[in-house]
This record gives structure tokens, C-alpha cells and sequence, in this order.
């Protein structure tokens, strides 16, 4: 059985986290900051929502999310 590390470290709940990997309509997404709030067994995504207050929540599949250890330099 192959197990996605991403998965297994990325813990339903609060979980600081970046976007990365979204193409087309989704890829404003990419390098947004956010924390997960949710886990959805059936599809095993994540609930994931903004710092950016004007993006709503989204349901984001773990390998769209890298656990954030520290603040990028802007």
C-alpha cells in the first residue's frame, strides 16, 4: 500500500499550511497561507481556510499542501 507522507503529517486541525501545485482556475491559490480546520474521510481533503480573509475556506487535496514551519520573506 503506498501512503502519502503529505497526508500523514497533515493533521485535521489548525495546521499552519501553503498552497502549492494548483493549475488553471486554481492557481491563484498557489503560495496562500492558511491553517486546516477540517478532514473529509471520504475524499481525504482538507478544509483549508485564508490569512487572505477575501479567499473562502476550500477543500484541498493533500498533495496541494505543504506544512508551513515558518513565514516566507516577502
Amino acid at each position: 500500500m503506498n501512503v502519502d507522507p503529505t497526508s500523514v503529517l497533515l493533521q485535521p486541525y489548525r495546521t499552519p499550511v501553503i498552497c502549492h501545485g494548483f493549475k488553471n482556475k486554481a492557481a491563484y491559490l498557489n503560495g496562500e497561507i492558511g491553517d486546516i480546520r477540517s478532514f473529509d474521510e471520504t475524499s481525504g481533503r482538507r478544509g483549508v481556510y485564508f490569512e487572505d480573509k477575501s479567499i473562502k475556506p476550500k477543500s484541498v487535496k493533500p498533495r496541494n499542501l505543504r506544512i508551513l514551519f515558518e513565514l516566507p520573506d516577502n
